[in-house]
């Protein structure tokens, strides 16, 4: 074997080895994201669309060097496999560390000052009851829920109002069947979503990225000062 067939080799062995860690680092980011677990649930748009191209460049990487580099064709030199590898590797890394950087930047979420966590029977059973609640339904993995946390902290805290928090993520494992049961009761479709119930029934709801600034523009009502008035009674 020639010295510039051993060096093709080389570039072969790690072009595909770079397409095989990028095809399964994608399904693994894939996996991780829990797409389609809950309603609501979405990633940003450069790494949900990030991911499937990282996905793709994995199988054109592959046909590539096993097939185009054995074609005897001056186009496809070393120098033209290099570039490939070295494109790959940087879409590949900003992607991968971009991802981890967001997915650890969710998990911090975890805690919401200002707020009562409350469990799934709790949740019960405030709606079960006659009095009048605010509650919060989210969970820290939700990009959403995550994205309008620190606009949602700093009101309810300037406004000193007292909010019930249900993390969805206590039972939507466990638990589905329940989860669904309870909150399909008081039409939770979605979350991050905030909930102003009165004896038993949802007066007004509030979701999305615009959850907070709906929920300013309600409590400057008439009906929305007269529902905070009975909660902080």
């Amino acid at each position: 074997m020639t010295e510039e067939n051993k060096n093709n080799e080389l570039i072969t062995v790690i072009g595909l080895i770079l397409s095989i860690s990028f095809f399964l680092m994608s399904v693994y980011i894939n996996i991780r994201n829990g797409y389609a677990r809950d309603a609501g649930y979405y990633v940003t748009g450069f790494f949900g669309n990030g991911i499937w191209v990282l996905l793709l460049s994995s199988f054109i990487s592959a046909i590539y060097f096993l097939v185009i580099q054995h074609i005897k064709n001056n186009l496809f030199t070393r120098v033209s496999s290099v570039i490939v590898i070295v494109i790959l590797l940087i879409y590949g890394l900003t992607i991968t560390i971009g991802w981890f950087h967001s997915y650890n930047e969710l998990k911090k979420g975890s805690s919401f000052p200002n707020t009562t966590s409350i469990t799934l029977e709790k949740l019960e059973q405030i709606i079960d009851t006659e009095d009048q609640s605010l509650i919060y339904i989210g969970r820290p993995s939700c990009p959403v829920c995550e994205y309008i946390r620190p606009y949602f902290i700093h009101y309810i805290d300037t406004e000193n109002i007292e909010v019930f928090y249900y993390d969805t993520s206590q039972d939507r494992n466990s638990r589905p069947e329940k989860i669904n049961e309870i909150l399909g009761s008081i039409n939770v479709e979605s979350i991050p979503m905030t909930l102003c119930i009165e004896n038993g029934t949802v007066i007004r709801a509030f979701s999305g990225k615009n959850m907070v600034a709906n929920m300013k523009e309600y409590f400057e009502s008439e009906e929305g000062l007269q529902f905070l008035k009975k909660i902080k009674d």
